[in-house]
């Protein structure tokens, strides 16, 4: 299907999924935080494709995290004019040789694991298919002492759309 792109804001599209998944993070005892004030970041993205593969990082966030655990949503700006959503976890983490590989359809992990938890092992590979129609990158990071972050970049632009001005400063977004 095509892309329904508009300007649309970042920190508006990762509060509202963040405020969707907090009542099960607190029914599992999974401390959840978001960290995207002032970051007046802008896409040119299509709405309901973006927050899906929020839904999912999310999702596998709240499937592999152990209660008493901690997932951060962090919203700002990255290099060469693009925008960083990370979503880091305390839970069970990737193995180093299959951080590329759970972008993959079908590919598991830990098959025990996957039948203990559902889903259909589509989830990542369908978010970057998302993610790289948007023009950005999505891929899974290590975290020191456990844990897993995934890392969106996605091309920034300025409200009414089209690049954001060179040096141009981040103003701060109210509330």
């Amino acid at each position: 299907a095509p892309l329904r792109r508009v300007p649309l804001s970042l920190e508006r599209l990762v509060r509202g999924a963040a405020e969707r998944f907090r009542p099960a993070f607190r029914q599992a005892g999974i401390a959840l935080a978001l960290e995207a004030a002032g970051a007046d970041l802008w896409a040119d993205g299509d709405w309901d494709m973006l927050d899906r593969v929020l839904d999912n990082v999310l999702s596998n966030a709240l499937k592999f995290t152990p209660a008493g655990g901690r997932v951060t949503v962090t919203l700002g700006p990255a290099d060469g004019g693009a925008a960083e959503i990370r979503v880091e976890d305390t839970g069970v983490g990737i193995p180093e040789e299959a951080r590329e590989r759970v972008f993959e359809r079908f590919y598991r992990v830990d098959k025990a694991r996957s039948r203990a938890h559902g889903g259909s092992g589509l989830g990542l590979s369908i978010a970057r298919e998302i993610v790289e129609r948007h023009g950005g990158t999505i891929r899974a990071e290590g975290r020191p002492g456990g844990g897993t972050a995934i890392v969106i970049r996605l091309p920034a632009v300025s409200k009414a759309g089209g690049a954001p001005e060179a040096g141009r400063e981040a103003s701060t977004w109210p509330g």
